[in-house]
């Protein structure tokens, strides 16, 4: 009798889970997801940002750099942009959330939607809004250009596509090769020092030789924290550090001041790939005055 008993109830958990299949089933024959065009990302030349009723954010593809409103000398970072790329070649819609209505809860309203278009060689090849997140934080509300449903897309779109001009620059104060610098000329605290390369070695200590090397790929890695509009610079400071790197074909360099604003110590710096001053952490003046220290130093450690 017991046996008897639990092949039913084995019967019945088989006959529920069916219907439910059979039930979402029927659920998704009443609509059927649109399909998204598959884009290669490297066909890609221009994708417009804009959100709300702020003014568009255009990135343009000239001679594979990515650029900011068509300004070549606000080039696009090229983590960000791979991101966005990533984004839109790999969009997928999940389910169908709303027919049409309630924009204004899904965040996809006039005031609070992300519109972004997707161009290849001036033609609109994609465009949709993004809303805010699903609560589980791992899909975005989504609205497809001229269809009025929302609908479920994979991924944290937001934290992609919710940007400014400001946070998509390059920050990068150098772009060289480490192989191609013969030359280092060091301003740092009043003391001057120059530094030539001779058979791959910067000195005959290698200790130094080391200290010099690891300066310039730590050179190749440092970005700003912020830019600085010179319109509300007070005073750009005294100038704390001075470097130049030669390469046979360019002279690339950073200079930084230290300042005061609003009663704060804050550095500000200039270099050869950035156009606009720009405002460096504590943090990382901080460091590579200790660099700076070690080279300058006559004795090696």
């Amino acid at each position: 009798m017991k046996k008897y008993t639990e092949y039913i109830f084995l019967i019945l958990i088989i006959i529920f889970l069916i219907a439910i299949l059979y039930i979402d089933k029927r659920n998704k024959i009443h609509y059927k997801l649109p399909s998204i065009p598959k884009i290669n990302k490297k066909q890609i030349d221009k994708i417009v940002i804009r959100k709300g009723k702020e003014n568009p954010i255009i990135l343009t593809k000239k001679d594979n750099v990515w650029i900011i409103n068509n300004n070549p000398k606000y080039k696009v970072d090229s983590k960000k942009i791979d991101y966005i790329l990533n984004d839109i070649s790999n969009l997928k819609l999940i389910s169908l959330v709303s027919k049409g209505n309630n924009y204004e809860r899904y965040l996809l309203d006039k005031e609070n939607k992300i519109n972004i278009s997707v161009w290849k060689k001036q033609n609109k090849i994609l465009a949709f809004s993004i809303g805010k997140l699903s609560p589980n934080y791992t899909s975005t509300y989504i609205k497809l250009e001229n269809k009025p449903a929302i609908y479920l897309a994979q991924g944290n779109l937001k934290l992609t596509f919710d940007t400014d001009l400001d946070d998509l620059r390059d920050k990068h104060l150098f772009v060289f090769n480490i192989n191609d610098v013969n030359k280092i000329k060091i301003n740092f605290k009043g003391e001057n020092l120059i530094l030539t390369k001779k058979n791959n070695q910067w000195t005959s200590d290698k200790k130094r030789n080391n200290k010099i090397v690891n300066l310039l790929q730590k050179l190749q890695t440092l970005e700003c924290e912020s830019f600085l509009n010179e319109t509300k610079i007070k005073s750009i400071g005294t100038k704390n550090i001075d470097i130049e790197l030669f390469t046979n074909s360019k002279i690339h360099f950073l200079k930084v001041f230290k300042s005061k604003q609003d009663k704060n110590k804050i550095y500000i710096g200039e270099s050869s790939n950035l156009p606009d001053k720009f405002k460096l952490s504590n943090y990382i003046v901080e460091e590579l005055e200790k660099d700076l220290q070690d080279i300058i130093s006559k004795k090696s450690k």
